[in-house]
C-alpha cells in the first residue's frame, strides 16, 4: 500500500508544478485560475477528516463546485478554449462526487480514479494553456 502514499504525493507536486508554471508562466486568465487552484490545493487538507472520511464528501462537492465557479466565472470573462476545457473537467469532478452520494455503493476505486481523471484534465488543460500562450505571446 506504499505505493498509493507515492502516487499521492506524485499527482500532488504535479498539481503545485503546474499551478506555479501557470502563476510565474502565464497570463491574467492563467494566473487567476491557478491561485484559485492553490489556495483549494492548500485548505482541503487542512479541513480534511483522516478519522470519518465519509464526512469529508459535502466538504468535497463544496470544495470542487467553489473551483468549478471560478473556473466558469474565468470563462465568461476571459472567453478561452482552455477554460471551456477546464471547467468541464471539474464539472466531471463534481459530478463524480455527488453520484457518489447518490449512490455510496459506488467503489472507493472508482471514485478516486474519475477524480484524478478530473484533475489531469484540469491540470493539462492549464498547462497547454500557459505553453501555447507563450508560443502566441498571448494569454
Amino acid at each position: 500500500m506504499a505505493h498509493l502514499g507515492l502516487t499521492a504525493a506524485a499527482g500532488s507536486i504535479i498539481y503545485f508544478v503546474v499551478c506555479c508554471f501557470a502563476l510565474l508562466r502565464g497570463g491574467p486568465p492563467q494566473r487567476f485560475v491557478a491561485a484559485a487552484m492553490l489556495v483549494d490545493f492548500i485548505v482541503v487538507p487542512l479541513l480534511f477528516n483522516r478519522r470519518n472520511l465519509a464526512a469529508n464528501l459535502p466538504f468535497l462537492i463544496a470544495s470542487d463546485a467553489a473551483v468549478l465557479l471560478v473556473l466558469l466565472g474565468a470563462l465568461f470573462r476571459w472567453r478561452r478554449l482552455w477554460l471551456l476545457c477546464a471547467a468541464a473537467s471539474q464539472a466531471l469532478s463534481v459530478l463524480v462526487s455527488w453520484a457518489r452520494v447518490v449512490e455510496p455503493g459506488i467503489s472507493g476505486w472508482v471514485y478516486v480514479s474519475a477524480g484524478v481523471i478530473a484533475s489531469y484534465g484540469l491540470l493539462i488543460a492549464l498547462a497547454a494553456s500557459v505553453v501555447l500562450g507563450a508560443r502566441r505571446g498571448a494569454p
